[in-house]
């Protein structure tokens, strides 16, 4: 048979001497998508294609290669097929894989290593099914011990050259199907593939192809060489190579020989350099891995959808702009739109979930600014870090500044939530429930905890005048029932203890807990959050751009518990707006609540765990308030932390990088996230995530916009409040801005201190002087003169924190004539007038006396402090109080007055009214810090005459004596059944009955 020697590649096609120099610029392939599918001939065409096209138009050569540096050091696998649209998009080979520019280095490298051809020839294709790694890898990953390198450098044949290999095919299968020996049956078979791969893959036309092996050393590339070549397979294409074609240097070996490729017959076995190939030889020569080795990562690609399905083309013109999350990318992370989501979507409530670093927090913080964009405000509850402040440089051109709520920071106003607080109007059973539910979620409490606080939580609030069946203060009662404090709760909380009566092991334990969580809430680093700080005004947090950032609250259960106070709070003042509001507005989104790290609080304790219970309850609540307009962006980094339910009832679902299995397991059953896509969604990049929306069959990728650059912390505005601390806060608090923790603190410091004694004792009784209508007690000289010395702000905060306490200690009694609040704003203006000079002057009036201490008055006045007995025959002297109800005759005697006294529904004989007088008058401390107080001052005197010399100097000797014994002359008696009544005497002066 003849030869088949057709041609050879025109002139053309040879570059000129002086350009065989190789063109950048390189980079180094990072990362590539794993395989789709089996390896074949087709695929690696389909693969090499986009780099093939863009090397043919640019008439410049296709390189790709390995180079090991040895020693252990990671592959490197360079190539100049770089992207198109710039650095930021895939390189072109392979498809959708990453790289990072490189430099000339890896040339000069290259150049001092020993080099061999590695020539190629068609021969017979044998295909073969092969999902494992190849034969090259592995061969890779053995060598990489050694230097050494394998480069493929392939240049564009004239597009020419293949209609002519095409036409001589054609030919010689017409002159090989005359032969009917086995010779020609082969050849015709070998001509027939050859043809049915150039028509196959003529779209990227034929491709001098130059293969070099290295090694550091002459004597190490004849053992590297044979093996690299012997490993690389080409089972789908129908070429092989061969080794040891001479030796030099890089660029000397990549020149090619003196005479040109010529394209052979598919019947001629010799060996070329360079040889002739179709650009899928290409793919098939880079020894692409299937499997990670070092230096190389092979990602999970997975197949998402690249078309948006949360745009309605029904919806109506006048709808409000959708909400943005990012551009879609495809399997080659181009973008191929833009993602957006109906409000209604977000009202529904939005899950997002990542590693860390993954890109979750900047997701949030990038549909929050999309949400300020539109008008809509939101509040970020952050436990950990402190990013969300920094949103301020977001949306500084947005007109939506941020306010910052950190209950740890000394120079920030403390916003304060009571959580035993129920929203005005609000039914208090149902906060109480949720209160308790709150203590069982927060701090995981076994029996017999929960069944503690709530006999604590009924009692506390039946003690302030709450009736829980109605829902507001006892039915018939003028005054407004008073909130609890943590404080009080934390007392009838022992209180039940005791009256349970556990055995004293147990009572110890369950004591020693309640005294621990309850006194870690009041006094710890978010104790001014739940008492003691300024009341937050709810319905302003909700208008205004608002960050509760509590990384500096230690305790993780604090945590909980503060984040579950607030969601609380907001959820009953939503309930109450929602029955106010006009049914027929339209309950479109509103506000946006986002709660970072939720496991916090929603945490999955298993079915085994009674707190599960209150739990789910909570994120029941979360759910239903979608329905008054509220979204909510939950956050959490791992997903299994969390009840099931809280994923599964989010409209909309954000998964960045999530690498354990359980986490994608879970989220990826709410998300119909199949196999594939779940192990993509390992190996995600920072900013990009799997997102799946309501109405959507499969999720797609989002890559969502980073915006740290214009983040910066600004200044912002102060909180919102309703009302200063206490009605006794003075005119630089309630004219100005409110005071700071640090003010609030150091006055807590003033009102505590000894030196500051007097300031307690004069308070005190400037207090008791309102509760029993007596004369207002004068300055002392020594308080006058060392308040003088305090600053202006200091000395008020500090003189509305030691009145706060006085008239605390006793509202319990208080409560039941006025509102204790009240009593202790005109306290509060009596004493700032007499702290700056005025005369103390006469008695403050009837208004603060309630009946109990009337009825100790009137009794006071038959039986006067240190008098001797009265004889009952005298007359009674004209009542300074009606006492409605007191039965005596027109023109009574002592003895009439007092008989009528005792059998009045207020007389001491009741038991109901002893607990009311004592506290009025001695507040529920028993006067302990009083003579505490009594002692410092008084140093010195001694202790029967303390009182006296106070009293002279505050010039009360008159009453103060007189009304502190009212409790052992009028009460004591009554409590012990063997002591009896004050009694009248005869006439004669003897001792005898009335």
């Amino acid at each position: 048979m003849r030869g088949m020697t057709r041609g050879t590649v025109p002139a053309a096609a040879v570059p000129p001497p002086d350009e065989f120099a190789l063109p950048g610029p390189w980079y180094r392939i990072q990362a590539i998508p794993a395989p789709q599918r089996d390896a074949s001939a087709e695929w690696d065409f389909v693969s090499v294609l986009p780099a093939a096209l863009s090397a043919a138009r640019l008439r410049r050569p296709f390189v790709v290669g390995w180079l090991s540096a040895g020693g252990g050091s990671p592959l490197e696998l360079i190539t100049n097929a770089g992207p198109v649209g710039g650095a930021g998009d895939g390189l072109l080979f392979p498809s959708g894989a990453r790289g990072v520019p490189i430099g000339d280095e890896w040339l000069r490298r290259a150049e001092r290593m020993a080099w061999t051809r590695c020539p190629g020839r068609l021969a017979p294709q044998v295909g073969r099914a092969d999902t494992g790694p190849g034969l090259f890898e592995a061969t890779l990953v053995t060598l990489m011990e050694r230097p050494f390198g394998w480069f493929v450098v392939a240049d564009p044949c004239d597009e020419r050259l293949i209609d002519t290999e095409m036409r001589e095919l054609h030919h010689e299968l017409r002159m090989l199907r005359r032969g009917e020996d086995e010779q020609a049956r082969l050849a015709v078979a070998r001509a027939d593939q050859r043809l049915a791969e150039l028509d196959a893959f003529r779209e990227a036309g034929l491709w001098q192809v130059r293969v070099v092996a290295g090694a550091a050393t002459q004597a190490e590339l004849g053992q590297i060489a044979p093996v690299l070549v012997g490993s690389m397979e080409l089972g789908h294409h129908p070429y092989r190579l061969r080794s040891g074609h001479g030796s030099g240097s890089f660029s000397g070996m990549l020149r090619p020989g003196a005479e040109p490729a010529a394209v052979r017959a598919a019947a001629e076995p010799e060996q070329r350099f360079p040889f002739v190939a179709t650009a899928g030889a290409l793919a098939a020569l880079a020894g692409l891995p299937r499997r990670e080795v070092p230096g190389l990562r092979v990602l999970e690609a997975g197949y998402f959808d690249v078309t948006s399905e949360t745009v309605a083309a029904e919806s109506p013109a006048d709808e409000p702009a959708q909400i943005e999350l990012g551009a879609i990318l495809d399997g080659q992370d181009r973008q191929v739109g833009r993602f957006t989501v109906p409000r209604s979507t977000i009202n529904r409530h939005v899950f997002v979930t990542g590693a860390t670093g993954a890109g979750k927090s900047q997701t949030v913080r990038h549909l929050l600014e999309q949400l300020t964009r539109a008008g809509i405000p939101w509040l970020a509850i952050e436990p950990a870090k402190s990013e969300y402040a920094a949103m301020a440089g977001r949306i500084r051109d947005l007109g939506g500044p941020v306010t910052v709520v950190n209950p740890s920071d000394p120079e920030s106003v403390p916003l304060s939530v009571n959580p035993l607080a129920p929203e005005p109007g609000y039914p208090v059973q149902a906060h109480i429930d949720m209160v308790r539910a709150l203590f069982q979620a927060a701090f995981d409490a076994e029996e017999p905890f929960p069944q503690i606080m709530a006999q604590a939580l009924q009692r506390v609030y039946e003690n302030n005048g709450w009736d829980v069946v109605t829902g507001a203060g006892v039915p018939g009662s003028l005054i407004e029932p008073a909130v609890p404090t943590l404080e009080q709760l934390q007392n009838a909380a022992l209180q039940v203890i005791s009256d349970v009566g556990y055995g004293r092991e147990l009572m110890a334990d369950v004591q020693g807990f309640v005294d621990v969580r309850l006194r870690s809430l009041r006094i710890g680093s978010a104790g001014r959050f739940f008492e003691g700080g300024h009341p937050a005004d709810i319905g302003g947090m909700l208008r205004d751009n608002i960050v509760l950032a509590i990384e500096d609250v230690a305790n993780d259960e604090d945590k909980a518990f503060l984040m579950g106070t607030l969601i609380i709070r907001i959820v009953e003042h939503l309930r109450m707006r929602e029955r106010r509001r006009d049914r027929t507005d339209d309950p479109a989104l509103r506000h946006v609540i986002v709660i970072e790290e939720a496991h916090r609080l929603l945490r999955n304790r298993g079915p085994e765990r009674g707190s599960s219970h209150a739990v789910e309850l909570f994120a029941g609540m979360l759910a239903e308030i979608r329905a008054y307009g509220e979204g909510i962006i939950v956050a959490e980094q791992i997903p299994t932390k969390l009840v099931p339910d809280v994923i599964k009832n989010t409209a909309l679902k954000v998964v960045h990088r999530l690498p354990a299995f359980d986490d994608r397991h879970q989220v990826g059953a709410a998300m119909n996230l199949d196999a594939d896509q779940s192990r993509a969604v390992v190996s995600l990049r920072p900013g990009v995530a799997a997102v799946f929306a309501d109405g959507m069959d499969r999720p797609l990728r989002v890559r969502v916009p980073l915006g740290e650059g214009r983040e910066a912390e600004l200044p912002g505005p102060p909180p919102p409040v309703d009302g200063r601390r206490s009605a006794a806060c003075g005119c630089e608090c309630r004219s100005g801005r409110a005071c700071t923790l640090y003010e609030l603190r150091e006055a807590d410091l003033v009102a505590g201190n000894p030196d500051w004694a007097w300031l307690r004792l004069w308070a005190d009784t400037l207090v008791l002087a309102h509760v029993v209508n007596r004369p207002l007690p004068a300055v002392p000289a020594e308080l006058g003169r060392a308040w003088s010395r305090l600053a202006p702000r200091l000395r008020e905060c500090a003189l509305a924190t030691v009145l706060e306490r006085a008239v605390t200690r006793r509202s319990r009694s208080l409560r039941t004539a006025y509102p204790p609040a009240e009593l202790t704003a005109a306290v509060a203006e009596v004493a700032g007038r007499l702290l700056g000079g005025a005369q103390a002057g006469a008695a403050p009036g009837p208004t603060w006396v309630i009946p109990q201490v009337r009825w100790l008055h009137e009794l006071d006045r038959i039986f006067p402090y240190g008098g001797g007995t009265p004889d009952k025959h005298a007359a009674a002297p004209p009542l300074d109080y009606q006492l409605p109800g007191l039965k005596q005759p027109p023109a009574p005697k002592l003895g009439h007055r007092l008989r009528a006294l005792r059998r009045h529904p207020l007389s001491m004989e009741l038991e109901r009214n002893r607990p009311l007088a004592l506290t009025a008058l001695y507040g529920d401390d028993g006067q302990d810090g009083f003579y505490r107080d009594l002692s410092v001052v008084a140093i010195g005197v001694e202790e029967d005459a303390q009182i006296d010399d106070v009293a002279e100097t505050m010039r009360v000797t008159d009453w103060l004596e007189p009304v502190l014994s009212w409790v052992e002359r009028f009460i004591a008696p009554f409590e012990d059944p063997s002591g009896g009544p004050p009694v009248l005497g005869q006439p004669s002066g003897q001792p005898g009955g009335e």
